[in-house]
């Protein structure tokens, strides 16, 4: 499949992004789009989870985790893990085209077929899962690899630094002969304005794409829809490789024995100690029962119930901490999220 997309028929270019600003793509839609925003739908869908799913039956939990992923906080927090863990498995794969050039109008890609708009010219449509720029966001990355396809003629330009893909070799050398999981390359279409699903089919060349018998790589005007280039893991099964980890009645146990939540921060005064608690209680933006515990060492933690967050009293807290519960798991002592801060496993 790879050489095949690299024949001259193919229209539409493919550039290998090693670290891509994802901040850049700066949606024009109604869902979240700030860091802010992102965090808070975050931090709303644990709530939901602690205050309405966590007594839930666990094969409806399993069934939202495989299914309906994008709303499972245990989903969501078995994904933050594994890149916190692994880093990113393959790149987030990006198609963009200018609509004006396609004699198109930039209203008529909306989110209901997968388009999002990023200025008055210019949509993208992101086919590895969007749902990993909330979890780089939790992570704090703002780099990540990308795979960028558009139309040669269109002349879009992302920033920064990234290889031009032109051929089956080179996508061997620049990438594929540098990662540590197995990968698979295919085929995708996607059509303008409308979903696949909603499309009737016929066996006629009107039907080029959906098809999927006889078809190029490329984008085609005359029929609303072009064909990309996907890339994925060889298995895709982390769903099942991550629902498999968790011990839902065991991490249940130990969440109802958190509360009142205690956060440690290590700090050499008082004034440090009260600067840092300030700081976590501005940006909680939710009201949970907390109690902030002050000490010189995190040896100091003594607690011997539920999951207690650590935090050096030099973290600027601008988000959150309430997202660290994304960190949380039943089988880890410690989950170091980044220097300086903690989440810890007080029943292990």
């Amino acid at each position: 499949m790879p050489d095949y997309y690299f024949q001259k028929d193919n229209n539409i270019q493919l550039r290998y992004f090693k670290k891509f600003n994802f901040n850049q793509l700066n949606f024009r839609t109604k869902y979240p789009t700030n860091l802010q925003e992102e965090i808070d739908a975050s931090v709303i869908k644990f709530r939901d989870y602690l205050d309405n799913q966590i007594d839930t039956d666990i094969d409806k939990l399993k069934n939202q985790f495989m299914e309906d992923s994008h709303k499972s906080f245990l989903y969501s927090k078995s994904m933050c893990q594994d890149l916190l863990s692994n880093g990113v498995h393959h790149p987030i794969g990006i198609v963009s085209l200018i609509p004006s050039v396609v004699n198109s109008d930039i209203e008529k890609f909306h989110m209901d077929t997968g388009w999002r708009i990023l200025n008055d010219d210019l949509v993208v449509f992101m086919y590895s899962g969007v749902a990993r720029l909330t979890y780089f966001k939790i992570l704090e990355w703002d780099y990540v690899p990308a795979f960028v396809q558009s139309p040669e003629n269109h002349d879009i330009k992302f920033k920064g630094d990234s290889i031009l893909i032109d051929s089956y070799d080179k996508l061997l050398h620049e990438y594929a002969n540098h990662v540590e999981y197995d990968t698979q390359f295919y085929q995708q279409d996607k059509f303008f304005y409308i979903q696949k699903d909603k499309l009737e089919f016929h066996k006629d060349e009107d039907n080029l794409f959906f098809n999927r018998t006889n078809k190029q790589f490329g984008i085609d005007v005359g029929h609303e829809c072009l064909s990309h280039l996907v890339c994925c893991d060889m298995m895709n099964d982390h769903k099942v490789k991550n629902w498999n980890l968790l011990n839902i009645p065991k991490y249940n146990k130990i969440l109802k024995n958190t509360f009142p939540l205690k956060i440690y921060i290590r700090s050499d005064n008082q004034t440090d100690f009260k600067k840092c608690r300030n700081n976590i209680i501005s940006s909680l933006g939710q009201k949970i029962d907390v109690e902030f515990i002050s000490i010189y060492d995190k040896n100091e933690i003594n607690q011997k119930k539920g999951f207690v967050f650590f935090t050096d009293s030099s973290v600027e807290w601008s988000q959150s901490i309430l997202k660290l519960f994304y960190f949380t798991n039943s089988y880890q002592k410690e989950v170091e999220f980044k220097k300086g801060v903690s989440v810890i496993n007080c029943e292990l």
